[in-house]
């Protein structure tokens, strides 16, 4: 993912959090706030999911799951929570999973 996609600043993150406008799937949480530019992404993985590469490995399919997406929809700035251990999980469910989610963000926002 593009450096201009990714949201680093922790204040930023929970400014996008505290608006408590979320999205809820099996696997993951989808906080989101609208955006003017482009779309944004930020990741987090609890240490409850297991070791450090775990939650690396958890990460990279998130952010691969999203990539595609970036230029579908209408931009919006993202946090990703993470809440299971996405080790067992079928990456193609979990592609529909993200877009239905991210579908879902597109019709709340811009209805």
């Amino acid at each position: 993912m593009k450096k201009e996609n990714r949201i680093k600043k922790n204040e930023e993150i929970a400014k996008i959090v505290l608006g408590k406008q979320k999205v809820k799937s099996d696997y993951f949480f989808i906080y989101y706030q609208k955006n003017e530019n482009i779309t944004r992404v930020a990741v987090s993985v609890s240490k409850k999911i297991g070791n450090s590469v775990k939650r690396n490995h958890a990460k990279r399919i998130i952010r691969e799951l999203v990539r595609p997406n970036l230029n579908k929809f209408n931009p919006v700035n993202l946090v990703v929570v993470v809440k299971k251990d996405l080790k067992d999980v079928d990456f193609f469910k979990l592609t529909e999973e993200m877009f239905r989610c991210l579908e879902l963000i597109n019709k709340r926002l811009y209805k």
